[in-house]
């Protein structure tokens, strides 16, 4: 009998070896496209906007103009110098008030435990209002 030289099969072992032991880059990948995935769906685009607030010392010529009192309440409350009244009310309400008073002054204060969206939230009320006089309390 007769046995077939084995140099032929231990070549074509040592080759699959060196294959099997190669990295594959499709897993790689994957994984980076499931992070990218996780971190779009995690990500907020929102525009960031920004408010102008002058850190100026009063003078007395602006005493002179009239002035509203805005409080926020910790519950998302509004009132208008002592008279609730809601959200979407506000810009009506200061926008009737600046047309009589192009110089009209808006004071805004807020309690302790109010939430800095409700805040941005009324910010854009007053913005929509046109409001450019503001004091923060």
């Amino acid at each position: 009998m007769r046995f077939a030289p084995s140099l032929p099969f231990n070549g074509l072992a040592a080759r699959k070896s060196k294959r099997s032991r190669a990295i594959g880059l499709t897993p790689l990948i994957d994984v980076v496209f499931i992070l990218l995935l996780f971190f779009m769906l995690v990500s907020q685009f929102h525009r960031w906007q920004t408010l102008r607030v002058s850190t100026a010392v009063q003078d007395s010529t602006q005493g002179q103009h009239p002035a509203v009192l805005v409080r926020v309440q910790a519950e998302g409350q509004l009132d208008l110098n002592g008279e609730p009244l809601s959200l979407a009310a506000l810009s009506e309400r200061l926008g009737a008030l600046r047309a009589k008073y192009p110089q009209l002054r808006v004071q805004v204060q807020a309690a302790d435990a109010v939430s800095l969206q409700t805040l941005v939230n009324v910010f854009d009320q007053l913005q929509a209002a046109g409001v450019e006089n503001l004091v923060l309390r």
